[in-house]
């Protein structure tokens, strides 16, 4: 009797040791809890503008789930461009990420966060003009994510200067990106500039033509908004800035125009002792995300 009862201890314990290994761990999700946001450079002959490509709201297609993403174009305003979307959806167990826009209606892989080294990866996009399997040359991990680098170039900057391999960020997607595979959407020079989560920064580019820019266009400074209840008044200010909304603050960034964050609260009242000049200030709610430029005499 006792013998058999060590033999059915044994045997759940093994039986328990085999679920864990055979159970994956969750890679991280490319989503935060309330907001998430891409800045991507869209580049072409006539220069550099920046998409912030924004996720929406969920929805289904061909019974999948997916999250919805709105462009919004600094060239064009502080409106989405009505005429087009992109698509995303995730798979965390694995690390997969899928995307497609109403421009390319084919579904692609932009991240696969469980490549190892020698693996291969499909690259296609309409800045690629050899479409193929390209092989994993390097795997790191850098802030608890990991990264696999592709052996293909990319060409951050207008001029093709300053290239660097395409890699591949687990929860954030890709230095080109996340709608880098599009073979319709007219981006000649894809990049990441910066990536958002839930009121913080995730990622911010270090590439020589950017350092560290949040932001580029042609035209001028861009001012997303979700949200037209919120008001950042007023501009110009001495320093005093009031945030009117009815939604509970969760957080309030000042930043310059290279993206550097230097101011951090939550009041609706900001007493700003910074350089007269031109910043944003961008104010996170529950459901909404705002950002506006302000002068400071």
């Amino acid at each position: 009797m006792i013998a058999n009862k060590y033999i059915r201890i044994l045997f759940c314990i093994g039986f328990f040791l085999l679920l864990c290994f055979n159970i994956k761990a969750q890679h991280h999700s490319l989503f935060g809890q309330n907001q998430t946001s891409w800045n991507v450079a869209k580049g072409n002959l006539w220069g550099h503008s920046t998409d912030s490509m924004v996720v929406d709201k969920d929805t289904t297609i061909n019974n999948l789930n997916y999250k919805k993403v709105l462009f919004y174009d600094r060239i064009i305003g502080n409106s989405p461009v009505d005429s087009f979307f992109g698509f995303v959806r995730e798979d965390t167990v694995n690390g997969v990420g899928y995307y497609f826009s109403t421009a390319d209606s084919i579904e692609k892989i932009f991240i696969n966060a469980s490549l190892n080294i020698g693996d291969s990866f499909l690259v296609e996009g309409i800045w690629n003009s050899t479409h193929k399997y390209y092989v994993v040359d390097s795997v790191w991990s850098l802030m608890g994510k990991k990264h696999i680098r592709i052996d293909i170039d990319i060409n951050p900057a207008f001029g093709g200067q300053w290239k660097e391999k395409l890699i591949l960020i687990e929860g954030i997607g890709s230095n080109a990106g996340i709608g880098y595979q599009d073979n319709s959407y007219i981006n000649n020079f894809p990049y990441l500039f910066c990536s958002y989560k839930d009121n913080n920064k995730v990622f911010n580019n270090i590439h020589p033509s950017y350092n560290q820019l949040c932001f580029a266009s042609s035209v001028s400074i861009y001012e997303p908004s979700l949200n037209n209840s919120i008001t950042i008044f007023p501009s110009p200010s001495t320093g005093k800035i009031y945030i009117q909304t009815d939604e509970k603050i969760q957080s309030i960034l000042v930043l310059d125009l290279f993206g550097k964050v230097l101011f951090r609260g939550s009041d609706s009242e900001l007493n700003l002792n910074l350089t007269p000049g031109l910043y944003l200030v961008e104010v996170f709610t529950d459901n909404s995300f705002v950002s506006k430029k302000i002068i400071l005499n």
